[in-house]
């Protein structure tokens, strides 16, 4: 074989691969005159039940459990993260893109679940949850999310009285301090 023909097989060997990975019909096309309309593009996944211990895609949340599905291991509903939905205890999900702000011992079959939404200005957050978007804490409830605490998010402003727990967003610092702000657990002022 000339090393032009292997030359020619590789470039639509290549297309090929680039068509099914997901590369643009263009771009696919460029390397090749080879025809990709023929190559089958993967969908998303679904939503579906994953046996006890599987990996589940990026972005999706575990939102069920069953103790006896798999034989005996116990399985997972899994779907795409979307806001207003109760997430399974442990379940990741995007934090860049969600909080938690309640928590119910009793879902997933008595494991507890997270309830996960799009953040806003100006709502309460359970603790442990991720900040986001230069968020600071300016309150502090024991006995928010069902007993676990939670946290007041807002925007930060000069001057104002945040939770010592609190991050600080970048270019943000405090000067003073008071021990019984945030419930007890002490706020710093910002500057």
């Amino acid at each position: 074989m000339t090393i032009r023909r292997r030359l020619g097989r590789l470039i639509a060997v290549s297309a090929v691969a680039l068509a099914a990975l997901g590369a643009s019909p263009a771009v696919a096309g460029a390397v090749s005159h080879v025809p990709i309309h023929h190559v089958p593009i993967r969908p998303p996944a679904p939503p579906q039940w994953i046996c006890a211990g599987n990996a589940y895609p990026v972005n999706f949340v575990l939102t069920a459990h069953d103790p006896a599905g798999c034989s005996g291991l116990g399985r997972w509903y899994s779907q795409p993260a979307t806001s207003g939905t109760w997430i399974c205890q442990g379940s990741h999900y995007p934090t860049a893109n969600f909080v938690l702000t309640a928590h119910s011992p009793s879902n997933c079959n008595g494991i507890g679940a997270w309830y996960m939404v799009v953040p806003t200005n100006n709502m309460w957050v359970c603790a442990g949850t991720a900040l986001t978007g230069g968020h600071v804490t300016t309150a502090y409830q024991a006995g928010g999310c069902n007993g676990i605490g939670a946290w007041f998010m807002t925007t930060p402003s000069h001057g104002m009285w945040v939770c010592s727990a609190s991050p600080l967003p970048p270019g943000w610092t405090t000067n003073q301090t008071s021990p019984s702000g945030c419930n007890g657990l002490g706020a710093s002022r910002l500057v």
